[in-house]
């Protein structure tokens, strides 16, 4: 919930307690926890999607996986958390599923680009977090936000050193130089609003 650098917080909003504020029925389960390397509470989880209307699994990372002098050398999501997510995805068949991405760093999260009906990513959102992520999902609030960072596909950390700080070299680094397919563009965002552009034409007989 809260970045590397942080004060003492004199509280805590979860994004399961701003749900549950939000004044909607909900029941959760645990899952795993970030590193996910055990699957014990993946059946929980799985049983409980078959009873929602709509799903919101929360994944992502915190400062075991990242953090000043801690980097990262894969850019997936930690240990199996994906596999819970394709879990609940089978079980829930057409019904709406939404992943709440917690992160500093880009994450490769092709699989929820094509296959979760929404993604939010919150960064981490700090002491209130819950609250916002909860306004965002029930529409109190018009999500306009756009990423500060390329995310790139997975198997990008494999086509070039880690220790190699070129902006050019192959396959390039950032929306500048980057010649691959990103899953998600530097600038990236959605909200809610539909909206149209046109055109004016105008015309005049002097200027001024």
């Amino acid at each position: 919930m809260q970045g590397n650098y942080h004060g003492v917080a004199p509280y805590l909003i979860s994004p399961l307690m701003g749900i549950q504020d939000a004044g909607v029925t909900s029941s959760w389960a645990f899952g795993c926890d970030v590193a996910c390397s055990d699957s014990g509470g993946f059946a929980e989880a799985v049983t409980i999607a078959k009873g929602a209307d709509v799903v919101i699994v929360v994944m992502g990372l915190d400062h075991g996986q990242e953090r000043e002098g801690h980097d990262r050398n894969v850019i997936t999501l930690p240990g199996m958390q994906l596999d819970l997510m394709q879990e609940v995805r089978e079980a829930i068949g057409g019904r709406p599923l939404v992943l709440v991405l917690m992160s500093g760093g880009p994450v490769d999260i092709s699989w929820a680009k094509s296959n979760a009906n929404a993604i939010l990513w919150t960064g981490y959102p700090g002491q209130s977090g819950g609250k916002a992520i909860a306004d965002v999902i029930f529409g109190k609030f018009n999500p306009s936000g756009r990423l500060p960072v390329t995310y790139y596909p997975g198997d990008y950390v494999n086509q070039i050193s880690f220790f190699n700080m070129s902006m050019r070299d192959p396959p390039g680094r950032t929306y500048k130089f980057y010649t691959g397919t990103p899953v998600f563009e530097f600038g990236h965002g959605l909200s809610y609003i539909s909206f149209s552009r046109v055109c004016l034409g105008v015309s005049f007989g002097r200027l001024y």
